[in-house]
């Protein structure tokens, strides 16, 4: 606050045997106890490497010991005697020259590394490190970078172990799984599944991948990138190389597609190379994984029993993570009961929604109509039975069959002189096809015919005389014939009317004009199956 310099002066080595290395270090860690402290010295020299990063050294010659530590502390002997910084280490041994030992001392260089934002201007350092001891932190990163490519001589551009960094679907969440895998020679590690958020869909899900750090070491840092573009490697402004791959491709239905290149290399590659899986591979490439190399699974002989099983069957439902072969919203018919629909299916009921948005359909005792031309999706309609209407001339034959007591009623109305006959549907009767009837005539002429008796009477006018004739018959069933003429002139008509008869029928056509309606059915032969549809 009061814009000080910060003087840090002193190295402090020291010696504790329940130091553990790994262990993280309390930031509110004193100065080590003075019976711990091996050796003291002031600052070898101090420079800055950017104006975030500044550096201080520790020079011991072949002079300085003999003694081991395990702990090195940076401090500020002017503010207190305040350790500005602590490094905890396994522990190293400083031999110094005894010549009449014959042992020859080591001289030894320690480093301090502080980074943070306006270190330089904070400690005042003006001068740069490369001015006044060897580059190390070129020599560090060409360490680094021959120790990359010859990781990437063996991995390729990318390679990952069984699930390592792949994108996984659980419910609404992506995450990506924990394991092992190598971009551009960098080893990446995730302990625990990393949840992503790509945004709107379609993504693709790409590694950023980088190797960060100071004197004290490196790391890499790994962070997914979404995009629908390509993306190219790059360099930073701080000089520090981005190497970045696809690892997915989750569609606009959130489907994900694994792009990843990987292997099933559970431990370490030496134990996958000595396993059945690569030993029996035929004309096995010289490098692995090959970047370029495929071979379909029947092109391989004595292929390994233990993957795929060539031989080997699973229980659809005892598989894990089964592969995607349905897209949310398709459809397919279903042979088995409501209750047998496995899971992530349902009945096409009308009910709910897929995980794409897409609506259920009801198609329960629906057919279903290719849509694309005169349909649109989503379009219904058609009926189980139909009702025709119909104006104009066509014609019905009927018949009818009757039997028992019944009668018909014929009125002529003619004037002059005339004669008459029976005819049913264009053919005259005999009087053997007729039934028992009578005969009644006006205007003073009227016959009476009995088939009881077979006689007629006939009376003209008023007149008190008959004349009476007979017909012959036989039994209750006779042959006869009837014609009566009149000179009789002027309007007058006839009633005929039929008694008992036997069982007899009529053939009748019936020309019609006119509306009416027939219903009939339109729905053809049919085996019921349920309609499911992919959630």
């Amino acid at each position: 606050g009061n814009e000080d310099i910060l003087v840090i002066d002193t190295f402090i080595l020291s010696y504790d045997p329940d130091i553990d290395p790994e262990a993280d270090i309390d930031r509110d860690t004193g100065l080590p106890e003075s019976d711990s402290i091996v050796y003291e010295a002031a600052v070898t020299q101090s420079g800055y490497v950017n104006p975030n990063q500044v550096v201080y050294s520790l020079f011991m010659d072949a002079t300085v010991g003999p003694f081991q530590f395990n702990r090195m502390d940076l401090v500020a002997s002017g503010d207190n005697n305040t350790n500005v910084a602590i490094a905890t280490f396994p522990t190293q041994n400083k031999v110094a020259d005894d010549p009449g030992s014959g042992i020859r001392g080591q001289s030894m260089t320690r480093n301090f590394m502080m980074v943070y934002d306006g270190a330089q201007a904070v400690t005042d350092i003006t001068v740069e490190a490369e001015t006044w001891q060897i580059d190390f932190m070129a020599r560090l990163n060409d360490s680094d970078q021959l120790e990359r490519k010859s990781t990437r001589d063996t991995y390729g551009r990318a390679c990952f172990w069984e699930d390592g960094f792949k994108v996984i679907k659980s419910g609404d969440i992506y995450q990506l799984s924990a394991g092992t895998g190598y971009v551009e020679g960098i080893r990446g590690y995730l302990e625990d599944p990393q949840t992503i958020t790509p945004g709107t869909l379609p993504k693709d899900v790409w590694l950023d991948v980088s190797l960060q750090g100071n004197m004290n070491g490196v790391s890499p840092l790994i962070e997914p990138v979404f995009s629908t573009s390509d993306q190219p490697d790059y360099r930073d402004s701080n000089g520090v190389d981005h190497y970045l791959v696809k690892v997915a491709e989750i569609s606009s239905s959130a489907v994900v597609t694994d792009t990843r290149r990987a292997v099933a290399v559970v431990d370490h590659l030496l134990a996958y190379l000595e396993s059945p899986q690569w030993n029996n591979v035929q004309g096995k490439p010289t490098t692995f994984p090959p970047s370029d190399h495929r071979h379909d699974w029947d092109e391989l002989d004595e292929k390994p029993s233990t993957y795929p099983p060539s031989d080997h069957e699973h229980e659809w439902g005892d598989i894990t993570n089964p592969p995607d072969s349905f897209l949310p919203g398709m459809i397919m018919m279903w042979a088995g009961t409501e209750d047998q629909i496995p899971s992530g299916w349902q009945l096409c009921d009308g009910e709910g929604t897929t995980s794409n948005g897409i609506d259920v359909p009801d198609l329960r005792d629906r057919m279903l109509m290719g849509a694309g031309n005169s349909y649109e999706v989503g379009d219904s309609g058609g009926r189980t039975s139909y009702t025709t209407s119909s104006d104009g001339w066509h014609s019905h034959s009927i018949t009818v069959n009757s039997g028992g007591t019944h009668s018909h009623s014929v009125t002529v109305d003619r004037g002059g002189s005339h004669s008459h006959s029976i005819t049913v549907n264009g053919r005259t009767l005999s009087t053997s096809e007729m039934p028992s009837h009578a005969h009644t005539t006006s205007n003073s002429l009227n016959y009476t015919v009995s088939r009881d008796t077979g006689d007629y009477d006939r009376y003209e006018g008023n007149r008190s005389s008959r004349v009476k004739d007979s017909t012959n018959s036989s039994g209750s069933s006779y042959s006869h014939n009837h014609s009566a003429s009149s000179s009789y002139t002027g309007s007058h008509s006839h009633s005929a009317s039929t008694g008992t008869a036997s069982s007899h029928s009529h053939s009748a056509s019936s020309n019609t004009q006119g509306s009416h309606s027939h219903t009939v059915s339109t729905l053809p032969p049919y085996y019921a199956l349920a309609y499911i549809i992919k959630l």
